[in-house]
């Protein structure tokens, strides 16, 4: 049985006593949330599913090559027809008055750099390591894991998540640390939280935040009220 009396006390000690005493259903809800909370990061997909996604996009990228391959082997002629006829097509979708009347195409200098830009898309699709860019489940789920702790934290301390590197040792510290370690009898280990916590922190509340936090208020609205007293 998880003692929620453990990780209230990681808190640090000028916490507000009354923000202390709702932790418990907070991080209940956290737990039991399967849309942005706990139960929803264990649902990620698995290493296997990982690798049938890859996979997928890696059989795209290779049809990309071949398309491109083909565009290449165009005459002149042919790319010009292309640029053409396409631009045409939506000119007649668009109920393009000259192209319905005449029956070509009004603007082949948008059609050609249409063309180009697809062109220049499709290339630089083949070039995505798509292999390396993503990143483990693991990794997705305990980064998606302390984001949400350290908006819990910060909304329950009121103060700033962070972490501290002791100049003397190297060693790094902080009651957000602490919070994160007490609360690992509720996700399991979450490995290296000093490395985890900086790249956190890195985005956090500039480009990354905790959706369970953002809404809160609109899928527990009881709970949010507390913590707005």
């Amino acid at each position: 049985m998880i003692d929620m009396a453990e990780i209230a006390a990681a808190l640090p000690g000028e916490t507000p006593g009354k923000r202390i005493a709702l932790l418990p259903d907070l991080l209940r809800a956290w737990i039991l949330d399967d849309v942005d909370g706990l139960a929803a990061h264990r649902e990620r997909e698995t290493q296997s599913e990982r690798k049938f996604r890859i996979a997928q996009l890696q059989e795209v990228q290779q049809k990309a090559r071949h398309l491109l391959e083909s565009i290449a082997a165009l005459t002149d002629a042919s790319r010009l027809l292309i640029a053409g006829e396409v631009q045409l097509l939506r000119e007649l979708k668009s109920r393009d008055r000259i192209a319905l009347q005449l029956g070509w195409v009004n603007d082949l200098r948008a059609g050609k750099q249409d063309r180009d830009t697809a062109i220049a898309w499709l290339t630089d699709l083949t070039r995505v390591d798509f292999d390396s860019k993503m990143p483990t489940s693991k990794k997705i789920f305990r980064y998606l894991v302390v984001l949400d702790l350290a908006a819990i934290f910060e909304l329950v301390t009121g103060r700033r998540p962070t972490r501290i590197v002791n100049p003397i040792t190297q060693r790094t510290y902080s009651p957000f640390l602490s919070f994160c370690a007490a609360a690992e009898a509720l996700t399991g280990k979450l490995g290296s939280l000093d490395a985890i916590t900086k790249d956190v922190l890195k985005a956090y509340g500039e480009t990354d935040y905790s959706l369970f936090i953002t809404n809160l208020q609109f899928r527990y609205p009881a709970l949010w009220r507390k913590f707005s007293i």
